[in-house]
């Protein structure tokens, strides 16, 4: 029997029935999800870790290929754990174990930060001088 023999009232009624098999639908995961998953990354109430250092890690996860950007990553990742704003930096309360807290690690990626920002005004530049020229 083809669809196109069934009347609209039975074709309604196959539509309104539960599938015999309920198979969940395949939800993805957020690169933020994965990562914290794979750190055993854990909520902690007392300890804060800046937001630079989680990026690191998650950089170095990644092997800098196909990293999503900081906005895209800290959206997902604030829907797991909570963020805390101070006077210069942004943090999350989470177990600082999987994170170098270093200072050598800190200035590493301060030298990250800026070598991005340059690489933005560089690109930026030029964008401006092809729409002049």
């Amino acid at each position: 029997m083809s669809g196109k023999d069934l009347s609209v009232e039975e074709l309604l009624a196959m539509a309104e029935t539960e599938p015999e098999n309920d198979i969940a639908p395949k939800t993805a995961l957020s690169e933020a999800h994965m990562f914290v998953l794979a750190h055993h990354i854990k909520e902690s109430d007392e300890h804060k870790v800046r937001a630079a250092a989680i990026y690191e890690l998650y950089c170095k996860w990644k092997k800098n290929r196909n990293v999503q950007s900081r906005t895209k990553f800290f959206t997902d990742f604030a829907k797991l754990f909570k963020k805390k704003v101070g006077a210069s930096y942004t943090y999350y309360l989470v177990d600082p174990e999987p994170f170098d807290l270093s200072d050598e690690a800190y200035w590493q990626e301060r030298k990250r930060q800026r070598k991005e920002h340059r690489n933005a005004k560089k690109k930026e530049k030029e964008t401006h001088k092809k729409t002049e020229g």
